[in-house]
């Protein structure tokens, strides 16, 4: 897993793309990176696979305060079922 991590690592850097790490997994180190209109989560696991996610913007809101409300209701209604 190490010169797994060590080689993306590298490969980032070196195309000066701006990234953090973090661990939310027990099993992998998580490579976070935001471009613009892009947000990617680099999972390189134990065993040295890795998982990619590559979430894209759908541009802005045309409503950017009813798309927050929406944002809030959501995280509300997901807490009052825990």
């Amino acid at each position: 897993m190490a010169a797994k991590l060590r080689t993306i690592r590298d490969r980032l850097a070196a195309a000066d793309v701006h990234f953090t790490e973090t661990n939310y997994r027990d099993d992998a180190v998580s490579i976070l990176v935001n471009e613009p209109g892009e947000y990617w989560e680099i999972d390189v696991l134990q065993d040295g696979s890795v998982d990619v996610e590559v979430y894209t913007s759908q541009g802005l809101s045309d409503d950017p305060m009813g798309a927050i409300d929406s944002l809030v209701q959501r995280k509300n209604q997901i807490t009052e079922r825990m």
